[in-house]
């Protein structure tokens, strides 16, 4: 059994994690964007538990949505720590993701929340390639991107407004149509 302490911080983390997500969806929403919620895994688990025979695949990211004919994947990642983001919340099936997603010629973004301080979050918009930046410059601290890093490497960065995000969706279509023009 788990450490008391250690279960409650996984029980929160999913919570804010839900409530972003939500936020995402919500902002997505306004913006008539259209959106597709992927249904997580861990909705299903109860039933693998009952019939071991259940094949539970893991989702490509929390979101897809399509701009200028091309599909964008949005994995949400959110935390409260006010030193930074912690790597061990991107999974190895995420990473494996975002790469073959690209390599078709799709996009995956990371959109990591900061909640540290309240009533001023802030989403940090992240390509697999502005998170390896990121940890090449931080070098030091291999399991935690320091806030100033992302601040520096992210692809664009929003604040929340009024419960939403409401710079998201223009961030999006100006990093899809700048991809979409690379030569």
């Amino acid at each position: 059994m788990e450490h008391p302490k250690r279960e409650r911080v996984k029980k929160m983390s999913r919570k804010t994690g839900y409530i972003f997500e939500k936020e995402i969806s919500d902002t997505l929403k306004k913006e008539n964007m259209w959106h597709f919620k992927f249904v997580e895994t861990r909705t299903f688990e109860f039933l693998a538990t009952r019939n071991r025979a259940i094949l539970l695949p893991k989702v490509p990211s929390d979101f897809l949505t399509i701009i200028d004919r091309r599909p964008v994947f949005l994995e949400c990642k959110s935390t409260r720590s006010k030193t930074g983001f912690y790597l061990s919340f991107i999974k190895d099936h995420q990473l494996l993701s975002a790469q073959s997603i690209e390599d078709a010629g799709g996009i995956y973004l990371f959109l990591i929340c900061d909640r540290s301080r309240r009533g001023r979050m802030r989403v940090f918009c992240m390509s697999q390639n502005s998170l390896e930046c990121a940890q090449s410059l931080n070098f030091k601290l291999r399991k935690t991107l320091k806030w100033n890093i992302l601040e520096k490497t992210c692809v664009f960065m929003v604040k929340k407004k009024d419960g939403l995000y409401p710079n998201l969706t223009e961030g999006l279509k100006v990093f899809t149509y700048q991809l979409s023009n690379r030569v």
